[in-house]
């Protein structure tokens, strides 16, 4: 066993736990993966970075990726700005109801999971206040519909990293597959983030809390009387209708010969069609050029500059997409995959590696509070063991596969005490972020085991 070879996902790991920060972390990895690999010839080091990083930006699944992310930041700040969204709660007068609109409106706020924190907080915390809604619960609402819809929507700031770890492993198998289509299938496998949303829906209809949450009390000396703004909630509907249905719409036009009649195999077939980067560069900008126009309570320079910034707040989120796409380059370049398969010999069983896979990726979510980077140590491990699985049974077990890395690195971005998004719902939500934990954390534990569960059967049932 080379263990040196295992040496940068080691490092990576170790200083994600250390430094809490993603980027770093990964693009320490891949340096000393390089240097590995250039060791007997240090004169090819720098233009192995330079190769490495053209590779992954030439890749059009990867600019598009970038581009597209860009886009809905702007797309998210300006909807933020327009304050119409708030309009739907200005008729709120039970806690019932409230919670019952605040999870509608983080399935309405799909586009991106901190933002939809931000967002879902600050519009829903004046109204909990009103109907006597204990801060806590307005933050795990809030942090419970932020990553998992963003993590199951087809369209949000996260489908560009998920589509370029996907798109790695079929171009590294050499399947002629959309990344989108193997998305949408594992949809319905991302067993912990459907749980929690079922968790959250189950608890709102029933007026049902239990554990911590059970003891958490609202504010004291509400206001009176309901919040009250001129801002116009049809633009930000329409806004987000068209994002919504701008990818499906330009995957059918551009990709579907002819276009009518309309059918339901022409659909599919398009959707799994080669078309995406084209398609989700098309649909951001379509997306945020129409809500510039629509929000139209805003002068439209402020339109125009809060878009800008919004495009500017995702430059980190980026940099980290593209660190671990490099990461899991010389991850491969190295032969992670042959090594994996060395260590775990006859050890490793396909029918257990969900379940094993969702509860490494909630350990390494959890003690690290990001999603994205476990995600990108996750991908090439995970698929580093199915690399001896023959392609027909690969395929079988794909999606499944995907959907426990996705649901594992979302329990600890909605319950870690490191999260982006625990600490900005709970600041949002006007409640300090140990508090938000600990009322959260036995609603998520709950989902968890649960999840783990459907993935032990799921795995048994599918390979």
């Amino acid at each position: 066993m080379n263990w040196v070879i295992l040496s940068p996902l080691i490092l990576s790991l170790i200083l994600i736990w250390i430094t809490r920060r993603v980027m770093i972390s990964l693009l320490s990895g891949f340096l000393l993966g390089a240097l590995i690999l250039k060791w007997g010839s240090l004169g090819s080091f720098f233009p192995y970075l330079f190769e490495s990083l053209w590779s992954a930006l030439k890749n059009p699944w990867h600019y598009s990726a970038l581009i597209f992310t860009a886009l809905l930041g702007g797309f998210a700040a300006l909807l933020k700005e327009g304050g119409g969204l708030s309009r739907l709660f200005s008729s709120v007068s039970t806690k019932r109801n409230l919670e019952l609109r605040t999870i509608g409106l983080g399935a309405l706020c799909f586009f991106d999971g901190l933002a939809s924190g931000v967002i879902i907080a600050r519009v829903v915390r004046p109204v909990a206040d009103r109907v006597h809604l204990s801060r806590e619960k307005v933050a795990y609402l809030a942090d419970t519909t932020s990553s998992a819809v963003a993590c199951l929507a087809p369209v949000s700031t996260w489908i560009a990293m998920q589509l370029g770890l996907i798109g790695g492993v079929l171009e590294q198998r050499g399947l002629e597959l959309s990344p989108y289509t193997v998305f949408l299938k594992s949809i319905p496998l991302n067993f912990y983030c459907l749980l929690s949303l079922v968790l959250a829906l189950g608890l709102a209809l029933t007026g049902f809390d239990y554990s911590t949450m059970k003891k958490a009390e609202p504010t004291a000396n509400p206001a009176t009387a309901p919040p009250q703004t001129n801002a116009k909630l049809a633009p930000a509907l329409i806004g987000i209708i068209i994002l919504l249905l701008s990818i499906p719409t330009l995957y059918y036009v551009l990709e579907a010969k002819p276009l009518m009649p309309v059918s339901y195999n022409k659909i599919i077939t398009a959707l799994g069609s080669g078309g995406g980067p084209v398609v989700f560069i098309l649909a951001g900008l379509i997306s945020v050029i129409a809500l510039i126009l629509l929000t139209t309570q805003i002068p439209f320079k402020h339109r125009l500059t809060t878009t800008g910034k919004g495009i500017g707040m995702m430059l980190p989120p980026l940099l980290v997409l593209l660190a671990a796409w490099l990461f899991g380059s010389v991850m491969k370049d190295l032969g992670l995959a042959n090594q994996l398969s060395t260590l775990l010999g006859d050890h490793f069983s396909i029918r257990t590696l969900p379940v094993i896979i969702f509860l490494l990726g909630c350990l390494l979510s959890f003690t690290t509070g990001t999603s994205w980077g476990t995600m990108a140590l996750l991908f090439p491990l995970a698929f580093g063991l199915l690399d001896s699985v023959e392609t027909e049974q690969l395929l079988a077990v794909m999606p499944l596969i995907i959907a426990s890395i996705f649901s594992g690195s979302v329990f600890g971005d909605h319950c870690s005490p490191y999260s982006d998004t625990t600490i900005v719902s709970a600041a949002a939500a006007g409640c300090s972020a140990y508090d938000h934990v600990k009322t959260q954390l036995p609603y998520a534990l709950s989902a968890g085991a649960v999840a783990a569960l459907f993935f032990t059967f799921a795995g048994f049932l599918t390979a």
